[in-house]
Parts: C-alpha cells; sequence; structure tokens
C-alpha cells in the first residue's frame, strides 16, 4: 500500500486545494491536517476523532471515504476498532453512516475539538464579568452609609481661626475715591462754538448744537471761552449759574468753587436802561450778533 501521507497530499494537490482553504472547509485546524499528511498521528487527538477526520478529508478532495479510512487504519500505531462496522448501513456508528445526522455530529465533533480553547475562554471570560458585577453591586449598599457620613468641610484648627480673626481684624476698607471740587455740566442750547479748559489744560473745542451736555471736572478752575453766550447754560456742582450774555455774544469766563468771573466780553455789556432807548438796546444786541456769527 502506497504512503497515507503522501496518498493524501497527492490527491489534495491534484484537487488544487490547499491546507488553509481545507481548514476553512471541514472545521479541522491545518495542524491536524499537516499532521495526517506527514504521519505525524501522535498529534491527533486519538479514537473515532482520526477517523472522522480522515473522512472529512477525503470528502474534501473527492477521495473514496471508506478506502481513505482503511489505508488510515493500516498504519494507525494502534487499532481502532469502529463500532458496528458490519452492521447494517442505518445501524452503523454515527461516524460510519452517511445520514445527515452523521454528518452534522462529525462537523460538531471536529468543530469542539479545534476550537475547545477559545470556546473555554469565552466561558471563563463570562463567568468573571459576571461575578465582578455581583460583587460590586454588593459591596455598594454595603459603603454607601461609610461615604455618607464623611464630612468634606474641613475642620479649621484652633491656629488657623486666629489667623483668620487676626486677618479680619487687620483689614481696612477701600479708601473711596474723592470727587473733584469743580463738577461743571454745559448745557448746549443753541449752535454755539466753545473751548473748555481744565486746570489748563484742554477739555474739548468746537461748533455744538441745541441739545448736546458737556461734563467737566477740575480741581481749581474751568475756563470757557464762548462764541455765543445766549446758546449755553451753566451748573457749577449741580447749581446753575447765571447766563453768560446774550445770544451773540462772546464771553471768557472762569469757574472757580466761588462762583464765575467773567474775563473778557465782546461786546462789551451796556448798564441797564430805563426802557426809554429800547431802540439802541435792540441795536446794541444786533452788532453783537454780527461780531459772533463772523467768528
Amino acid at each position: 500500500m502506497a504512503d497515507f501521507g503522501q496518498y493524501l497530499r497527492s490527491h489534495r494537490e491534484a484537487a488544487g486545494v490547499d491546507l488553509e482553504q481545507m481548514a476553512a472547509q471541514t472545521r479541522i485546524s491545518v495542524r491536524l491536517l499537516d499532521s495526517l499528511e506527514t504521519e505525524r498521528f501522535e498529534r491527533l487527538p486519538g479514537g473515532v476523532f482520526n477517523f472522522s477526520f480522515v473522512r472529512q478529508y477525503a470528502r474534501c478532495v473527492g477521495l473514496d471515504e471508506d478506502d481513505a479510512v482503511e489505508r488510515f487504519r493500516a498504519v494507525a500505531p494502534s487499532s481502532v476498532s469502529v463500532p458496528f462496522e458490519s452492521a447494517s448501513e442505518e445501524h452503523k456508528d454515527p461516524f460510519l453512516a452517511r445520514t445527515a445526522a452523521a454528518r452534522v455530529f462529525e462537523a460538531g465533533s471536529g468543530f469542539l475539538y479545534t476550537h475547545f480553547g477559545t470556546i473555554a475562554s469565552l466561558a471563563i471570560g463570562t463567568l468573571l464579568v459576571f461575578g465582578g458585577l455581583y460583587s460590586y453591586e454588593t459591596w455598594e449598599p454595603a459603603s454607601a452609609p461609610q461615604l455618607a457620613s464623611v464630612d468634606p468641610t474641613p475642620q479649621p484648627s484652633a491656629k488657623t481661626d486666629a489667623v483668620v480673626r487676626n486677618a479680619a481684624t487687620t483689614r481696612r476698607p477701600a479708601p473711596a475715591r474723592a470727587s473733584l471740587p469743580i463738577e461743571l455740566r454745559v448745557e448746549i442750547t443753541d449752535t454755539v462754538w466753545i473751548r473748555a479748559l481744565a486746570d489748563g489744560a484742554r477739555v474739548f473745542e468746537g461748533t455744538y448744537r441745541a441739545g448736546q451736555s458737556k461734563p467737566i471736572s477740575a480741581r481749581e478752575n474751568v475756563t470757557l471761552n464762548v462764541g455765543n453766550a445766549g446758546g449755553v447754560r451753566l451748573a457749577l456742582n449741580g447749581n446753575a449759574l447765571p447766563a453768560l450774555g446774550p445770544r451773540g455774544h462772546v464771553r471768557r469766563v472762569k469757574v472757580t468753587t466761588e462762583g464765575m468771573e467773567v474775563l473778557y466780553a465782546s461786546p462789551k455789556p451796556t448798564p441797564p436802561s430805563d426802557g426809554s432807548d429800547e431802540e439802541s438796546t435792540r441795536a446794541a444786541s444786533d452788532a453783537g450778533a454780527v461780531a459772533w456769527s463772523g467768528r
């Protein structure tokens, strides 16, 4: 009888099937298939499993299964008797019977053997997961009262308390920001040109329209040059000041905490009349208007 391993390998190569493809079809590991071809039978599980592997190998490459089993029995190191081999077909051992149940049994036994390590690892991992969940749930209620009784607020020591009291007694309130003694508000009632100086420094300068308001703060004095005296109203620290003059007159005034002083006036203010010279008063006013509008 020809060499059994060479017999299997030659038919597999003639069928164009490699060991990886055969392992995928038969669910038998490449290591066990190689053991059949190299006749290293000591690496096989033994017993009826070996006959099942031979049958699946023969079926995959198109060999006669019974002939392959006989060849294997002839070279196997120990003869393994197959139960009911001489019995009728329906009473044969599932490894010899060619029924659907036999095929399922063969495939199942081969799968369990080749994947026993993976199945065992999955089973152990599942047990560990469920065991861990059970331990966690049993531990949590027991530890919850202890966790609830812990006061997270740190208790100050006597030394810390004394330091806090000393800091509280030595802390002084921040001094309030002192307001400047002169707070002047300029209300614009008519188109007017103004130059404003606070303690000698220019604050603003330009032509302004009715409805605008300009606040000025100073320590000593505020100087205003106004091109239309009748177009502004002044308030010092919330108190209204006298009118600067008629509309169109030019005024330069100085404001201090004591009040307002006129430094320059054009045209010169006329003394109050008794009402008999109303025409001359109107003429002076018109002349002042012309002088302002020409600036």
